[in-house]
């Protein structure tokens, strides 16, 4: 196997199994994960997917090099292939909990906007920055940012079934760092039929570096089939145009607060600010809202 296969997950998984980042990593695999698999309480899934994507060939990396096999395999073949899965993934999840450290950046927090819709979860996380301030205080700036406004608001792209249920912020800069909950009601307000609960605005945060790691990104849904155009695939431009401008007030708003946004970079253990964020043309889909 070619030696940039060992050391690069970006190419080996965009080679192989044609998948472009961890999130999509774990939105095409975590279905096929056994329902029983914890990670633990010191490691999120997302970083068990983080690490399978930037080292394939660590632990987690072959078990997604598995379960990414069987994604492909013919239907009448994958019920034995899922069944060896759940061989594979017995007892994981200790030797992952104990190679892992937990994400340390200094200053800063992740905060996740627990949402849902459908009956599903709809979860987004957001970083962002303050050397003084407080889990709370994070939590507070995240949901009257993502809540401000009214048809210009984030929310104006999803329906009204997308219902807020709360903010959880997690001060990182510290291994015992505060957790605050805000809990919420905010609801989307974009008219018509939900399209599929897959079906999402994909937003690029940039951190105004050539550097990956300043790069991000934020996958916003379900949308309406009244933001889609007839073509299924691509948003209309005034709903584009909004987001952006609707992106450009949270930035805006969350610096005001005291907390701008940030990208947070777990293999640098760094976070590099935010300065814009552009919307996508081409809807992005994510499988996990659809099937869980």
């Amino acid at each position: 196997m070619p030696a940039s296969d060992v050391l690069d997950g970006e190419t080996y998984w965009r080679e192989h199994f044609g998948i472009d980042s961890a999130q999509e990593l774990q939105e095409q695999l975590f279905p096929l994960m056994p329902t029983w698999f914890r990670i633990g309480p010191g490691a999120l899934v997302s970083t068990w997917f983080a690490s399978a994507y930037n080292v394939p060939f660590s632990q987690p990396g072959v078990l997604a090099r598995a379960a990414a096999s069987v994604l492909n395999l013919a239907p009448t073949e994958k019920f034995a292939g899922t069944s060896i899965l759940n061989n594979l993934f017995e007892g994981a999840e200790e030797e992952f909990e104990g190679s892992m450290t937990q994400l340390i950046v200094p200053d800063c927090f992740q905060v996740a906007i627990n949402a849902t819709c459908s009956g599903q979860e709809v979860v987004n996380v957001i970083g962002v920055r303050n050397a003084g301030g407080t889990a709370a205080g994070a939590a507070a700036a995240v949901k009257a940012a993502w809540e401000a406004g009214t048809t210009t608001a984030i929310t104006a792209a999803v329906p009204s079934a997308y219902v807020v249920g709360n903010y959880r912020a997690v001060d990182i800069s510290d291994p015992n760092g505060d957790i605050a909950v805000l809990t919420s009601t905010k609801t989307g307000s974009a008219a018509g039929q939900i399209a599929t609960m897959g079906a999402c605005a994909l937003v690029q945060w940039n951190g105004g570096t050539r550097s990956r790691s300043s790069r991000g990104r934020l996958y916003l849904g379900p949308l309406t089939e009244s933001v889609i155009n007839t073509d299924g695939r691509t948003l209309l431009p005034a709903t584009a145009t909004m987001l952006n401008s609707a992106f450009g007030t949270f930035i805006s708003q969350l610096g005001s607060a005291g907390y701008p946004p940030v990208v947070l970079s777990r293999k640098l253990s760094e976070a590099f600010p935010i300065t814009t964020a552009a919307t996508e043309a081409v809807i992005a889909t994510q499988r996990r809202r659809i099937r869980n």
